[in-house]
This record gives C-alpha cells, structure tokens and sequence, in this order.
C-alpha cells in the first residue's frame, strides 16, 4: 500500500461472528496491517483484548463486550458484512451511536443510516466526533481466486460451456431439489456454492439450532448430489471461499434470499427465489426490493428458463449488459480496503492531536466529509 499515514499507531481488534463475516474486512485487514497492530477476534461473546480500537463487522448484539469505556475501546468503527441489510442502522441504533465512524457500503446504506441516527442529540466535542462515510464493497477489492484453491482455478478454467450459472443459496432447504436436476441435463456450466453458517466448532445461534443442522445437511446432500456426476461443467466450490471470486466466470446467479443477489448485479443476472422453507409455495423476497435490478421469480418460472440450452441462452441475451439504475456501491470506489485504512488513519490523526472542544459538530463533519471525496478520488 503506497500511502504515507499521519496517525500514532495503535492496536486495532477486527470483531467477525464467522469467517464468512470477516471476508467483508479482509481488504481492510490488510492495508491497515501496515501501519497498525491488527488482530482478528472470530466468533460471537468477544471480549476487549487492551487494544485502543475495534472495527465491528458482526452484529452489535451477538458482540455485548465489545464498548467503549475506560477498561475496554477508546475508538469503535462499524463496517456491515451485509449488503442486503439496510435495516441494520435502526435495528441497532442504540449501540452504533457510540461508534466513531460507521462505514456504509453506498447510498442506498448511507440514506437508511442517516435516518437512523441523525446525529442531532446532545453528544461531547471534547471527544472524537461520529461520522458516516461512504466506503464501497471491500470483498470486491480481492477478486482473484486464492492460490490455496488452485484446483477450483483448474476447473473454472476448463469449464466447457459458453454459459455459467452460480447457485449460491443461503438456507439450502432442499429448494436445490427443484432447480439443479434441470440444470445438470443443460450444456452449460454450473457452480454451486454453500455458506458456512458458523465456524467449526462453534455453536449455532441460539434458537435457530434445528434451521441451521437442516441446512448444513441439506448443503451437504447437495454437494454430494453434483459431485456424483463427475462432469467437468459441474464445480463445487469451497464454502470458505469468498464468493465474490466467483462472479467474473459467470452469467446468472440463482439464490433464495441472500445478500448475494445484489453482490451480483455488477457483474451479471441476479434470480431471487424468495423460498426461506422446504415448501416452494412459501416466498418472501428480499433482494428485489431493495434493488429493482434483481429479478424475483417463482419456481415454475425459473424451470421454463432452464428447460432447454435455447431458453437459456435467450434469457442471458434479453437480459445481459442491462444498466443498473440505483446503484448499491459508488462505482468510482475501486479500492475499499484503501479508502477506509485511509479514513481511519485521517480520524485518528485529527483526534490524536486535537485537545479543545469543536465548537459545531458540523465542522468537523464538513471537514471529514471534503478529506472523504479527495481520497476517493485519489484510489
């Protein structure tokens, strides 16, 4: 990272309730290890570790220890491992006012979060003063596979067909049953990719024990059902892997009700199911309506689509290159993890120095907000 920082180095904890999560931060991890004592503290209930400062990305409430206060964290910072969730600023308001800067990933997050907070209550300007910053898609930032998973670079290479589907479900509920049978009778390539829910070894969220043992082994059944093929147009890929690395490969994603849908729609065509059971009448899209770019469709729809290489391939063409009105992320935002190491940096260096009490906190709002765009537009 070329950049010459400004501030005193400190320690800085990264908070993830899994490493799925902490793939949302790993850009950052990185430029900031450059300057700063960084560490990662994986799972849910983590406690302080004596380092001055925190990026959250896990849910406030699976985090309770994690605070400011004398005997814990000076600065907090606030990064979504979610791009679907925008209703994460009013669910957690109350705990994400005593962060220092809350990073959203574009405009959609950065009006639901303004509306949350505000920022318009009593509050000390002799203590650093909360922002919200724009600061794009960090899982974006690293889209080559890793070298670790070289076979999976191996098959994707060879993969025969014009055309790729990703299936990337989030609660793996069976809804598989209905949709790969179809796809593995087609000419094209397919890949199918599961989450990891937790990490191993530790326990599932309370009160989601059953949905979570249900969706691991219907993933596990799936996974198996695509490898007994032993076709090279049929790729299971790691459930570690960041999924985004997937995206340049391929044409459409077809999900449930993940986030995922929107990670796609710069680089493709995004097919929301809605099914959150094992009964395909049950749907409650999300996705779409948040970004009008994803496509809801129901099952019967989504298998006249699959029926034939030819409908398809006239789905792909009708609807590939098609402009995205509202975009989720800023496109001009190319390098995340750099913009946000940067923020972060120019906030503590102001801090570090400033000993008297701003006068309007709309000063230093301005002032971050103008350092904000210079960078952007320096990456």
């Amino acid at each position: 990272m070329n950049y010459n920082f400004s501030s005193k180095s400190i320690s800085f904890d990264f908070v993830a309730y899994h490493d799925l999560q902490a793939q949302a931060g790993e850009s950052v991890f990185e430029a900031m290890s450059h300057h700063f004592n960084c560490r990662w503290l994986i799972g849910p209930n983590q406690k302080p570790t004596g380092a001055e400062a925190a990026i959250v990305l896990d849910h406030t409430q699976h985090q309770p220890q994690i605070l400011k206060g004398k005997d814990s964290y000076k600065y907090l910072f606030y990064m979504s491992h979610d791009l679907g969730d925008i209703n994460v600023y009013e669910i957690e308001k109350y705990r994400l006012t005593n962060f220092n800067i809350i990073f959203v990933p574009g405009p959609l997050h950065l009006k639901f979060a303004q509306q949350a907070f505000k920022f318009n209550f009593a509050q000390s300007y002799s203590d650093a003063t909360r922002v919200i910053l724009e600061a794009g898609w960090p899982k974006y930032d690293h889209l080559d596979i890793p070298e670790q998973y070289q076979i999976l670079k191996n098959e994707i290479a060879n993969l025969p067909y014009e055309h790729t589907v990703i299936y990337a479900p989030t609660r793996s509920l069976r809804e598989w049953q209905d949709i790969l049978p179809l796809i593995c009778k087609l000419k094209c390539n397919l890949i199918i990719k599961n989450p990891i829910y937790v990490n191993p070894g530790d326990p599932f969220p309370p009160g989601l024990e059953e949905e979570y043992k249900n969706s691991l082994a219907s993933a596990q059944e799936m996974e198996d059902y695509i490898r007994s093929y032993q076709l090279p147009n049929l790729i299971v890929a790691p459930r570690k892997l960041n999924i985004c690395t997937l995206f340049p490969f391929a044409d459409v994603l077809i999900s449930d009700q993940s986030s995922v849908n929107i990670e796609f729609l710069p680089f493709g065509i995004s097919i929301e199911t809605g099914r959150y059971d094992e009964n395909p009448n049950h749907l409650n899209p999300q996705s779409c309506l948040i970004s009008d770019s994803v496509i809801f469709m129901r099952l019967q729809e989504i298998q006249s689509i699959l029926s034939s290489e030819t409908s398809l391939a006239n789905f792909v063409g009708e609807n590939a290159n098609k402009k995205i009105d509202n975009p989720i992320i800023r496109p001009e935002i190319k390098n995340s993890g750099q913009l946000i190491t940067m923020s972060i940096d120019k906030y503590l260096a102001f801090w570090q120095i400033f000993n008297s009490s701003l006068q309007r906190h709309s000063l230093f709002t301005s002032m971050t907000e103008n350092l904000h765009n210079t960078l952007i537009d320096s990456l």
